[in-house]
C-alpha cells in the first residue's frame, strides 16, 4: 500500500492512502450513516481526506465547502475551500448544512473554543432540522469524555460515540433549546 502523506509545518496533517477504506484510519469513523444532501461542510478542511472518503462512499456527485486557516495545497477539484477561520465562517454564515465535519487541530489539540458555546450555538443555528455533525477530537480519559459529553448534551442530542485509539467523533444532532 502507498500513502502520500502531507505536510503542513512541522505536523502530518493528512495521510491519503492509495487504496482501500482500511487506510483512513480514524476518518473512517466520521462516514455519515446515511447518504448527507450536498454539500457538506468540513471545518478542518486541511487536505479533504474526509470529504473525498464520504465520496468514496456515498457518492462522487457530494460537494464540499472546506474551512480553514491553513489548507493544504492539493485541494479537491469538486470543493469549495474558503480560507478563513472556523470560528468566524460558522458565526457568519446564513447557509445550512445537512452534514457537518468539525475537524479542526492546531497540531494535536483541538482549540478550546470549540467546545464554548457561542460556537456551539452559531453550529446549532446552521444544521439543517434533521442534519447531522461529526465531531472529532482527542481524550485519552474518561473524565475529558464525560466533561465533553456534559457540554455537547446543553446542545445537541449526542447521537453516536465511537472511539478509536485517543480519537473521539461524536455524532450530534439538533435539539430544541
Amino acid at each position: 500500500r502507498r500513502f502520500r502523506w502531507t505536510r503542513l509545518r512541522p505536523a502530518v496533517h493528512a495521510i491519503k492512502p492509495a487504496t482501500s477504506l482500511f487506510g483512513y484510519l480514524y476518518w473512517s469513523l466520521m462516514i455519515p450513516p446515511h447518504k448527507p444532501k450536498s454539500p457538506i461542510l468540513v471545518l478542518g478542511y486541511s487536505g479533504g481526506t474526509v470529504p473525498e472518503l464520504i465520496r468514496t462512499v456515498w457518492g462522487r456527485e457530494i460537494k464540499a465547502i472546506g474551512v480553514d486557516i491553513l489548507p493544504q495545497e492539493d485541494v479537491y477539484k469538486e470543493d469549495i475551500l474558503k480560507v478563513e477561520d472556523a470560528f468566524g465562517y460558522v458565526k457568519d454564515t446564513d447557509h445550512s448544512f445537512d452534514f457537518i465535519v468539525v475537524d479542526i487541530f492546531v497540531g494535536s489539540t483541538v482549540p478550546e473554543w470549540v467546545f464554548e458555546g457561542e460556537f456551539l450555538t452559531n453550529l446549532n443555528r446552521i444544521l439543517a432540522p434533521e442534519g447531522l455533525i461529526a465531531l472529532n477530537f482527542l481524550s485519552n480519559s474518561k473524565e475529558r469524555d464525560e466533561k465533553i459529553k456534559t457540554i455537547l448534551e446543553q446542545y445537541f442530542k449526542v447521537d453516536k460515540w465511537k472511539v478509536l485509539d485517543d480519537n473521539r467523533v461524536v455524532f450530534l444532532k439538533s435539539k430544541l433549546l
